[in-house]
């Protein structure tokens, strides 16, 4: 699955030439630390204090917090990041991160900055250069910048002279990644222990280099107080190296229940030293004493605990000061950092703990009334990732007016992206440490973006099960006609429901994903990567989603049918729904363009059909075939669950005399039926149709119906006034 665990605002576009000049004016790289004596050491404790000047940028002009008649929650997007977006003459494409200025270090840089924002008008959607982006990515993991074991994953290399075997692969992965039009990966700067698994060749040094914190190789410690400078020029390296091929990077800032003991996080583990707090200049062992205090709220009675937020700041200053000058990066608080046994609140209050320090952190490049000057004109957008309705409610809370985020006020802090991990998760209850209370996991990433779509917040979805792997972490489809229960009838490792769930999320309003996807060179891995890739190119380019809303299922009752406004396409599964005819469960999402009720030209309609069900963790076990008929799995259920994709090779899907409704106006309509995985290709079928709306009818068909093409496991259709 991955590392093993532990447990907006108005810009100008600039020639391109003029930015390319500007590289001239580069200056030299960050100086490397050093690490002084045990005793009688004078250096800073830490990053120097400071006050927070509380500035957060221009004013935002008014913007209308109602598109297309779906009502947002209001004040749920900063103005300081909001982006009113640029018409641009027709035949201009807009600029991507690599046709504006790329600094080879952020250390002396003094020429604007303006990062990707978020889209004014409805927050949904990334912006660069003023225009709204749709992000839809493979990560192989998140570790391009790591000297990796697993040649499976994006790595920068072995480190030379102890036995390297695995060769650099990150700049043919970025490469292939834009070959194949995607533009987003992401990257982890700091986990909870070492990436890889014990080996022959996972030496101190190599360990070491995988760290932020500078070893001391002569005396086996970590000092959290002192960079390593080496990793953070890694990491620059990979994230220039993404700019130049037009990628996004999302940086998540902490994995904390990532990597292999032991951890140089906790106490017990005694290899992470640091100066005591001023005025003394002697080193102290510190350390979490138990892992779970790394990613909830600590309170004053746990002193060596909350000293530890002291070296996660570090983390944040750091990444900040390597990284502040890149327009196309934008952070991630941390992944996962919701455990089943941790108190999902104090962990949602601890990463805005970690938004405040990191727009503290940003600050140091940002135009104030002292310093007008300064390069950095508005802040990078911030994500946090939720496992459970109790956090994500949290972050779609209005925070008070004043004071604004900060240190000082850390409640009034919120993310621009919330992202969700897998399509649905499930645990039991648990103790919420630090207390006693019972707790789980319930949000995955379909349940969030059809639960939360109407928040002014980038809604992303990452990691799910990953191709090509096979067993209960790799993608997995079922063939229907085959009545057996052996692990013959599964196919591994298929981009099937990885399409599916691309599909699903995007047209349900997300507006990123990225897929975990694994040996990027294999056939599944290419096909996964083109498919999606070309989802990707038609929603961005082929038919735009950002002129579109997601299309809110019908209420039943007091609705008369299921399905949307527009469309009969039935309900949307439930815990307990089941075809038997189909062996699946339907599932389904779909845009519409806005007032298309009453509108004459300009309606537009876009339906995604997949049939899927749950996973069963075991791979001969299957959803549906229970003796007792229950809808559960005979084994047990994947806690962090993906789409079994249910494919029909023989007898295949069909929507027939499917129901449309298409406005109060009369109007002639293309209807196309598209192959999902090249939806811009020739259509499987197409027809013209005569929409009257009174009666509603078309072509001599009262009510208006069409029927799809056969199919073998998903579908999409487009129709077009």
């Amino acid at each position: 699955m991955r590392f093993s665990k532990i447990r907006f605002r108005p810009i100008a576009l600039a020639p391109l030439a003029l930015l390319l000049l500007l590289a001239a004016l580069l200056s030299p790289p960050l100086p490397a630390q050093t690490d002084p004596a045990d005793v009688e050491i004078d250096i800073p404790y830490g990053p120097a204090p400071r006050q927070d000047p509380g500035v957060d940028g221009d004013p935002t002009p008014s913007v209308d917090l109602v598109v297309f008649g779906q009502p947002l929650i209001e004040g749920t997007l900063d103005p300081d990041i909001a982006v009113e977006e640029l018409g641009l003459p027709e035949g201009i494409a807009p600029l991507g991160p690599s046709q504006t200025v790329t600094p080879t270090t952020c250390e002396g840089w003094t020429n604007p900055v303006t990062p990707l924002g978020i889209r004014a008008s409805d927050g949904r959607y990334f912006t660069y250069a003023q225009q709204p982006v749709l992000m839809v990515g493979v990560s192989a993991d998140a570790g391009c910048h790591l000297d990796l074991e697993d040649a499976k994953k994006c790595l920068y290399g072995s480190l030379p002279g102890d036995g390297a075997h695995v060769a650099q692969n990150y700049p043919r992965i970025l490469a292939d990644a834009k070959a194949k039009g995607l533009n987003k990966i992401r990257l982890w700067v700091v986990l909870g222990a070492d990436p890889n698994d014990p080996s022959a060749w996972n030496t101190q040094a190599k360990k070491a280099r995988n760290q932020p914190f500078k070893f001391i190789a002569e005396k086996g410690y970590y000092r959290l107080d002192i960079f390593n400078d080496d990793y953070f020029n890694r990491l620059r390296e990979v994230v220039i190296a993404a700019k130049k091929q037009d990628l996004f990077v999302e940086v998540t800032l902490f994995a904390p229940f990532e990597g292999g003991p032991p951890s140089l996080w906790l106490a017990q583990s005694n290899i992470a030293k640091a100066l005591k707090p001023p005025p003394s200049t002697m080193l102290e062992s510190v350390g979490f004493t138990d892992s779970r205090w790394s990613a909830v709220k600590i309170t004053g009675s746990h002193p060596a605990d909350l000293r530890m937020r002291d070296f996660q700041k570090n983390v944040i200053t750091w990444t900040v000061q390597w990284l502040w000058c890149y327009d196309n990066v934008y952070w991630e608080i941390a992944n996962e950092p919701e455990q089943p046994d941790t108190d999902p609140l104090l962990a949602a209050k601890w990463q805005q703990e970690m938004i405040a320090y990191l727009r503290q952190a940003e600050d140091d490049y940002r135009p104030n009334a002292q310093f007008p000057g300064r390069p950095l004109k508005a802040r990078h957008p911030v994500a946090v990732q939720p496992f459970t309705t109790t956090a994500a409610n949290l972050w779609k809370t209005v925070p008070a007016a004043t004071p604004p985020c900060s240190v000082a006020s850390p409640d009034n802090c919120r993310p621009d992206v919330i992202n969700g991990h897998y399509t649905q998760v499930k645990t039991n209850d648990k103790p919420g440490f630090p207390g006693t209370a019972g707790t789980h996991l319930d949000l995955g990433a379909i349940s969030l973006v059809r639960g939360y779509r109407n928040l002014k917040k980038v809604l992303g979805m990452k990691e799910d099960n990953i191709t090509p792997f096979f067993g209960e972490k790799g993608t997995r489809t079922f063939k229907t006609d085959i009545p057996s229960t052996t692990p013959d009838a599964r196919q591994f490792g298929l981009p099937d429901p990885v399409r599916a769930e691309a599909w699903e999320f995007l047209l349900g309003g997300g507006g990123a994903f990225d897929h975990f996807g694994y040996i990027y060179d294999s056939d599944n891995g290419q096909k996964v990567r083109t498919q999606l890739g070309k989802i990707g190119a038609f929603l961005s380019t082929g038919f735009p989603v950002f002129s579109l809303a997601p299309s809110a299922p019908n209420v039943v009752p007091p609705s008369t049918f299921q399905g949307t406004a527009w469309v009969e396409v039935g309900a949307y599964p439930t815990d307990t729904s089941w075809d038997t005819a189909t062996l699946s469960r339907k599932h389904w999402a779909a845009m519409e363009s806005g007032g298309w009720q009453t509108a004459d030209a300009g309606r537009k309609f876009l339906l995604y059909i997949h049939h899927s069900s749950p996973r069963c963790k075991l791979d001969n076990d299957d959803f549906a075939r229970q003796p007792n008929n229950a809808l559960r799995c005979a084994g047990t259920n994947l806690a962090l669950d993906a789409y079994d994709g249910r494919r029909r090779p023989t007898s295949r899907y069909q929507e027939v005399d499917l129901r449309l409704h298409l406005g109060s106006k009369p109007g002639i309509f293309t209807v196309s039926w598209l192959d999902p995985t090249n939806p811009s290709g020739t259509p499987l079928t197409q027809e013209t149709i005569n929409w009257n709306p009174s009666p509603e009818s078309c072509n001599g068909r009262t009510p208006c119906s069409i029927t799809s093409p056969k199919y073998g496991y998903d579908i999409a259709l487009r129709i077009v006034r």
